[in-house]
């Protein structure tokens, strides 16, 4: 009488499908169906006789891999830092592409709408060129991954400020969430799913120039629980010639958290929001 959802479990390949659902494809079901428990039933034959035997067991949450977010960009500066110009690629699958089983029947105009929110979300004068968009629901990719990507042109990444110019170069990563209680917390944490999100930012340091503050690039923050981190924002760079290639990756690598583990949390969520304000000072050399 209480069994309100359903699923169907494949145990050979470890498979999910949840056939009440038709927006949940490749192995994924509904997030708050998961990391919870259900009744397993499986059929048995004993002679003419069929019945099910039930047993209750844990339906763990999809992996963070199946999940993703990643954002790849390559930034080029004009001679006169007017503007940028990059190429912004988008790769996104599970959760963060929760549009993607209907995607093919939108109206353009729906589609752009999508296009835009994920290759336009660095700043609405972004002018979009050579868009490609590829999507893998139908073929054997990795976690069926869907492409967005795009050359860019845009100017509200770059300021001058007297002989310097400041590169805005955390609105990269797009807008990000942040948390913040004025009053104490008082439950434990639940997220919706877990997911990572990887970003490379690539750009070079214009010959004659220089930037002194690269070190604001690195960000280290984790939850630590039961000698295990599964949870994690850690962001670096390396420098290479003029070349500078900034990676991160955050992780959520489970569902809860206990109260004791929330200042570690809030960290990892506010790192995100933290490199969005990163601006790096681009200055001639003496």
């Amino acid at each position: 009488n209480f069994l309100d959802h359903f699923l169907i479990h494949v145990p050979s390949v470890d498979l999910w499908l949840a056939p009440t659902e038709p927006d949940m494809r490749n192995g994924f079901i509904p997030s708050t169906w998961s990391e919870n428990d259900g009744l397993f039933i499986k059929k048995i034959s004993v002679g003419a006789v069929t019945s099910g035997i039930g047993k209750v067991k844990h339906i763990p949450a999809m992996t963070p891999e199946m999940s993703h977010h990643n954002t790849y960009a390559t930034v080029n500066f004009d001679g006169n830092f007017d503007e940028i110009k990059l190429h912004l690629k988008q790769d996104i699958a599970g959760y963060h592409a929760s549009f993607q089983p209907y995607y093919s029947f939108l109206t353009d105009d729906k589609k752009k709408d999508i296009q835009n929110a994920y290759l336009k979300s660095i700043g609405a004068d972004a002018m979009l060129s050579n868009v490609n968009i590829v999507d893998h629901l139908l073929d054997t990719s990795k976690y069926h991954s869907m492409i967005l990507e795009a050359d860019i042109t845009i100017n509200s990444l770059v300021e001058h400020a007297g002989n310097k110019y400041l590169f805005k170069i955390g609105i990269l990563l797009g807008e990000q969430s942040q948390l913040y209680n004025e009053k104490p917390r008082l439950n434990p944490i639940d997220i919706t799913s877990e997911s990572v999100y990887h970003r490379e930012l690539v750009f070079n340091i214009p010959d004659g120039y220089k930037i002194e503050n690269l070190k604001d690039l690195n960000l280290d923050f984790e939850v630590t629980e039961g000698g295990k981190t599964e949870t994690y924002f850690k962001s670096s760079y390396v420098v290479t010639g003029n070349k500078v290639t900034v990676s991160i990756i955050e992780n959520y690598g489970q569902i809860n958290y206990p109260l004791s583990k929330y200042e570690e949390f809030k960290k990892v969520i506010n790192a995100a929001a933290d490199f969005n304000k990163v601006v790096l000072v681009i200055e001639k050399n003496n």
